[in-house]
């Protein structure tokens, strides 16, 4: 940085990366404190003129710039009239009353070194204790623009570190006593601040986390009445520090907004500006479509100027407000892969956890890219930054294995489990699972070691992930299933018990007992019923909402547990708005788990027939509804005592050769023993299905063989040899069962 031209210090918020060595202080969700770089201001421009009001605010501060200040002084005839201070009786130049212009002028120029001088004597303080001591001592002497600087010290150098925990144990100790020292000060001089002080006391108030509520306040009132005075980086530094002390007050994004509209030019705002601008709109929940729209306009018009720290929080801001600017989002992706390198790790966490949320579709190269930067970042990166960015590629269904970034992960996690703490634990467990990548057995071992160990200090919604997690993790690996299958379910019955507590069950988020109830089921643990009956209660509250997959699962984990002493979640599931929007994959868990437990409800099932019977079926490629599918439904609508002749050709009829070996034996069990019960023959497909049961006899188990056995009987299958073979077998003894990897459920 050039080295300084001689003038005021002024605080303008900006943002910059973090400094070597020194941890950021949190300061809300998307946008760490901004670093403060302060501006050196022309001391004849608005802040001059700030000052001339302070000091002279009968005139409004109008007065013009002399020769013989501001640069190199120059005697000045004070017969002569300068015209300064018409208050003082200047009237012109050459007319009576100058020589009190010119004295006037003299006392000015001293109040202006006075000013500097003690500004230089404020930024050598060193501690909230010498900062405090210097404006007891200068009290009267301080101007509100002095104020403004002493809070940007304070805020910039980390006076306020430890406040807020010294405020709230009622201990007086220096910064403390700094913090309502300056909120003093700021009220006093309130009525005498222009846009420069009130923005930078209002970001040094925020900065504090500390309360001073009403001083911001009035901080706002007064800021209205100038706000047309406020250049973009000033009104951009009070919308974040209101937005970030208290989001429910709109008034003045509302007055921004009417701004913009009225006229005041986008072009003024760099990429910074508008970044913050979005980042405000989000935190407050506020955006109207013409402010969005036009602020859209105006970054994609500068996209190609954006840093990494200003695309970040632009992108946490458009999540917050749930807005997806498609017009915006690949150029700005495009943008953050050429300035990739720049991305440290809390922009990039901030760029990739945003566009999960979203749940956007960004650029392959963006992706890729992110990876890999993430990988360079995970031996120094904090963890919250990692466990965000791991969270994001999950939301994106995106596996990062550009630059091995989650092998690199997992063994960070593994080697660091104290310093990521249960919860980012229980977080980066969510993420491979849904992922579905199956970690190292040295990452199982430690991390639910570490998990079972601090249970008691879990909360109720991370115990409710880890068993999600470990639960997918096991349905999708058979290793992790064979290996961990047991100490998993040893996990989640520990974690009932917790979750069972009085002192706990109401603590759970009703949000989060589908998820519980979903990974009981993949562990196949049984709740006590008084927790059942509070799980299920729970799930009422909340399925209107879920999601068609969310939705589905769930009805397959009551299915799974044999709930059926809980009607009332089982009829919820079926009124919800979602069983009618369902993919084929979807309907058929949805009327398998509705076969399960013995409900037939028929409208339902006609609407989910229908839907299936529509189902177009394409020229080239796979057919959308799985052979698995297929046999879910066959054995579900069976099972039911429901014949739809319409449906099951839809099903059998696109049936081919290749698609009976990915059926298996349990799939092809149910599918022959749903024709029979339904006594629909299936056409050539039987002569298939019986072809794989004579060629895979050793893998079907004795029940399975006996459903076999009938089924061909019954459908009218002459082959003698498959037939007699499969009563040998059964009249051998019990089979092997079926390979754990199979379609389960179905027989």
């Amino acid at each position: 940085m050039p080295r300084p031209r001689r003038g005021l210090w002024l605080a303008i918020a900006t943002t910059e990366p973090a400094r070597q060595g020194r941890p950021r202080r949190p300061a809300g969700p998307g946008i760490d404190p901004p670093e403060l770089l302060p501006l050196v201001i022309d001391p004849w421009r608005r802040p001059q003129r700030e000052y001339q009001q302070q000091q002279h605010p009968e005139n409004g501060g109008s007065r013009k710039r002399q020769p013989g200040i501001g640069g190199r002084k120059r005697r000045t005839n004070s017969s002569r009239g300068s015209g300064l201070d018409p208050g003082n009786g200047g009237g012109g130049r050459g007319t009576a009353g100058g020589g009190h212009a010119g004295t006037a002028g003299s006392r000015h120029s001293t109040a202006v070194g006075h000013h500097l001088q003690l500004q230089r004597l404020l930024s050598r303080c060193q501690s909230a204790a010498e900062l405090h001591g210097l404006l007891l001592t200068r009290l009267h002497d301080v101007s509100a623009l002095d104020v403004a600087f002493a809070w940007h010290l304070a805020a910039s150098r980390d006076f306020f570190q430890g406040a807020p925990a010294a405020h709230e144990a009622g201990e007086a100790s220096a910064a403390v006593q700094l913090h309502a020292l300056l909120v003093q000060l700021a009220e006093e001089r309130l009525g005498s601040m222009g846009p420069v002080a009130l923005s930078t006391t209002a970001w040094g108030c925020a900065a504090s986390q500390l309360p001073c509520q009403p001083l911001l306040e009035r901080i706002a009132q007064q800021a209205e009445r100038q706000l047309y005075r406020f250049r973009p980086r000033e009104l951009c530094a009070l919308l974040w520090a209101g937005a970030l002390a208290n989001p429910g007050d709109l008034r003045l994004l509302k007055l921004c907004s009417r701004l913009l509209e009225g006229g005041m030019s986008l072009e003024l705002f760099s990429p910074h500006d508008l970044s913050v601008l979005i980042w405000c709109c989000g935190k407050a929940q506020y955006g109207t479509p013409e402010l969005l729209e036009a602020t859209t306009a105006e970054c994609l018009a500068q996209v190609d100027a954006f840093d990494a720290p200003s695309a970040a929080r632009l992108l946490h801001g458009y999540a917050m407000l749930q807005h997806r600017p498609p017009r915006l989002l690949g150029p700005l992706t495009r943008r953050c892969v050429s300035i990739m390198g720049e991305f440290g790790a809390h922009d990039l966490s901030l760029a990739v956890s945003s566009l999960g949320k979203l749940l956007c579709d960004p650029d392959l190269q963006f992706l890729l890219s992110a990876a890999s930067r993430a990988a360079a970042l995970v031996p120094s990166a904090r963890p919250e930054h990692l466990t965000n960015i791991i969270w994001g590629f999950a939301r994106l269904g995106h596996s990062p294995a550009s630059g091995r970034f989650t092998l690199k992960l997992c063994a960070h996690v593994g080697s660091q489990l104290a310093e990521y703490g249960g919860e980012l634990v229980g977080a980066v467990l969510w993420a491979l699972a849904k992922l579905q990548y199956s970690p190292s057995a040295l990452f199982l071992d430690r991390v639910l070691a570490y998990m079972t160990a601090e249970m008691t200090n879990l909360s109720p919604a991370t115990l409710a992930t880890s068993m999600w997690s470990f639960g997918i993790l096991a349905a999708g690996s058979t290793r992790v299933s064979k290996e961990y299958g047991v100490r998993f379910r040893t996990f989640a019955q520990q974690a009932l018990v917790h979750l069972g507590e009085p002192s706990r069950v109401g603590s759970l988020s009703v949000h989060d007992m589908p998820s519980v109830l979903i990974a009981l089921a993949t562990l196949q643990v049984r709740p006590a019923d008084h927790l059942a009956k509070r799980l299920a209660d729970g799930c009422c509250q909340v399925v209107d909402a879920l999601p068609g997959e969310g939705l589905s699962r769930l009805a397959w984990a009551v299915a799974t547990l044999q709930l059926r002493d809980q009607p009332q979640l089982v009829q919820a599931i079926v009124e919800a708005p979602a069983a009618c929007k369902l993919l084929p994959q979807g309907i058929a868990q949805l009327v398998w788990s509705l076969a399960a437990l013995e409900c037939c409800p028929t409208e339902l099932l006609k609407a989910l027939s229908t839907a299936l019977v529509g189902t177009p079926i394409p020229l080239h490629g796979l057919d959308p509804i799985q052979p698995a599918d297929k046999a879910r439904i066959v054995w579900a609508f069976a099972q039911l005592g429901l014949h739809d002749r319409q449906l099951m050709n839809r099903l059998l009829g696109t049936l081919k050769a290749r698609d009976v070996g990915k059926l298996g034996p349990t799939g092809v069990a149910a599918m022959l023993w749903g024709c029979a019960k339904l006594q629909h023959h299936p056409g050539p497909v039987l002569d298939l299905l019986a072809k794989y049961v004579g060629s895979n006899l050793e893998r079907f188990s004795r029940v399975q063989l006996l459903q076999l056995g009938w089924a061909l009987t019954r459908l009218g299958y002459q082959d003698a040899a498959v037939l007699g073979t499969i009563a040998a077998r059964v009249q051998a003894g019990p089979q092997q069962p079926a390979s754990p990897a199979e379609p389960a459920g179905l027989a």
